[in-house]
Formats: structure tokens, sequence, C-alpha cells
């Protein structure tokens, strides 16, 4: 129970929700009846009934939060405009080939809020149980804090475990974005090292050469070029910054698999035993990353980085490979087209 200084001091108001979970309203400590809520089909509150001073209630549709400011809701992933009947920003999840329905990224609940409803901008559940996607639990709190006085701020509903599971994979896949981020910025210093000097070293090399007698430029060129390259695997194979490099592509690595373990790319499923197209895009690019050259090194970093841009930034949808059985051919073709594929 929440207490506030201004309003009514002692008052307790109770939601009562109606059957799709939307506040349908407010009464006192004593069943008097303080705020009745309607909604259209979109979630518009229709011209309502009651005090609207005391309490001040911005939970509604749903049980939604509602900025009166932006004239949206928050719906945990997304804003929804209900007076459009459309989200502001792109659906999370991807498409489904076979349904059509899903491949508008912005429209509510497939333009039939009637049938459907979705009640965390995240995945569209059928009123009456039947056809349509999988089913998200409907969003109704276990509890309801009852403050008192001129505002109405109860607490969110308690979110479903998918909407952690999805909170805790965007940690973890920004965590190996800021992982790799630092690798890439290693190796560029790494391959700026190597390659100043084996500039150095070639024109040092090719100068001596001239001005020897019976040498020549070129071949003191040459010798140049091959003590650099000694040089650059000496530095990309034990060097401090190689090894460094090293352990934060293993602990990218790692933090990749944790989000698409928790996002539900990766373990156990009903067919078999999946793996993310994140984890093995990252598995790929560490095991390459152990190359003892410079340049190759820094090429792989940034081809990592770009990669974890459009997984976290761009909207770019994750994928997986499922095992049926260790002999399953065709997931070791779909696994080995990942591997050339995504870069």
């Amino acid at each position: 129970m929440l207490r506030f200084s201004e309003g009514t001091e002692g008052q307790a108001y109770w939601y009562h929700l109606d059957g799709r979970g939307s506040v349908a309203g407010l009464t006192k400590h004593q069943g008097q009846s303080t705020h009745n809520y309607r909604y259209d089909a979109y979630g518009q509150v229709l011209p309502a009934q009651g005090n609207w001073t005391d309490p001040h209630n911005h939970y509604t549709f749903l049980g939604n939060e509602w900025d009166e400011y932006l004239g949206l809701y928050e719906f945990g992933f997304r804003l929804y405009d209900p007076w459009a009947g459309v989200w502001l920003t792109r659906e999370p999840l991807p498409g489904r080939a076979w349904e059509p329905r899903t491949w508008h990224r912005y429209q509510y609940a497939y333009a039939s809020p009637i049938s459907y409803y979705d009640p965390y901008g995240l995945a569209v559940t059928p009123w009456d149980g039947g056809g349509g996607p999988p089913p998200t639990p409907p969003r109704t709190p276990t509890s309801i804090p009852t403050p008192t006085g001129a505002r109405c701020s109860p607490e969110p509903p308690f979110s479903h475990w998918w909407n952690e599971r999805q909170r805790i994979a965007n940690v973890f896949s920004k965590t190996a974005l800021t992982l790799d981020a630092i690798a890439l910025l290693l190796s560029g210093i790494e391959a700026a090292v190597t390659d100043v000097s084996a500039v150095a070293l070639i024109t040092g090399f090719a100068v001596a050469g001239a001005s020897a007698e019976g040498v020549g430029m070129l071949p003191g060129a040459w010798l140049g070029l091959k003590i650099a390259l000694a040089l650059d695997v000496a530095i990309a194979g034990s060097s401090l910054l190689a090894g460094a490099e090293n352990v934060l592509g293993i602990a990218a690595l790692a933090a990749t698999a944790v989000s698409d373990l928790f996002a539900g790319y990766s373990g156990l499923t009903e067919e078999g035993f999946a793996i993310g197209q994140d984890t093995l895009v990252s598995a790929r690019n560490m095991v390459l990353g152990f190359i003892p050259e410079s340049n190759i090194d820094f090429a792989i970093s940034a081809s990592q980085f770009h990669y974890d841009i459009g997984r976290n930034f761009t909207g770019r949808p994750g994928g997986l490979v499922v095992f049926t059985s260790p002999t399953d051919w065709e997931a070791w073709r779909r696994l080995l087209g990942v591997l050339l594929k995504e870069w």
C-alpha cells in the first residue's frame, strides 16, 4: 500500500478487473464506486463515469499503464497507440512463414482485437483459445497494491517468465557486444603495430640492400618482409594483446551462448537439441581468432562486431539449428551453411 500526502488521507481503493484483465472500476474500502471504465475494442477509454481527480489512476486497458501526456499505453516491450491501433516499434520476435498475419510488424492483435489480444507487445493470443500462435498467459496480477490519497500508482502486474527471459537474453547479448568491441580495439592496435613495423623493416632492409655491394634492393626487401612476418606471428601468437583478445573472445562466446539459451534459441526442444545461430557464429570467430596473424585477427574481430551490431540494434532475427540425432546430416548441412554465410 502506497501513501501520498495530498488527497484523502487514509482512503484505500480496490481494483476490479473484467474478463480481459482490464480495470473495470475502482471502489473505496466500504464498496463505494468511484471510477467505472469502458473501452472500445482497441483500448480507448470511452466517456468515463465518476470522480477523476481522487484518485488519479494510470492503469486501465489490460492492466497496463496509460501515459496521458503521450496518449500511449506502456505494454512492457512496446508502446501502443489505441487511437491508431498500432505499436510504435517493430515486433521484436520474428514473423512465422506459415502465418502471414505475423508479417505485419506494427499492427495490434492481427487488427482483430475482439478475437485476439497481446498482453506484452510480444505475442498475440486468441481470446477463445483456438487458432493463432501459442498463447501467452494473461497478464493478471496476483495482487495489486491499493494506494491511498489523490494519486493511485499500483505496481504493474508481475511480468511473465518470458518477459524476464527476454530481458536476461538482452543483457547477455549487450555484454557480448561490449566484449567484442574491446577485442576489436585491441586487435586494431595489434594490427597497427605490426603493419607499421613491417613497413619500417621492409623499407630499412631494402635501403640497406641497395647500398650493400652484391645484395640489391629487392633481396633486402624480401629479407625485411620475412622478418616482419615472423614478428607478426610472434606478436599475434604470444603477446599480451593477443592473449587478452583470445580471453575476450571466449568470454563473448559464453555470453552469447547464455543469451541464446534464455532467448529460446539453444537447448532441448521437442525435436531434439537446438544450437542458436548467434552462438555458432561467435564460436567460429572465436576459433579463427587464434590464427597468429594480426590483420586476420582484426578482420575477424571487425566481422564479429558488425554481426553483434546487427543482432542488437537493427532487428535482425535470431535463428537456430536443431539436431534430432548426432547423425542428423541435414542439421549438419544447415550448420555448415550458417558458418559459411553469416559474417
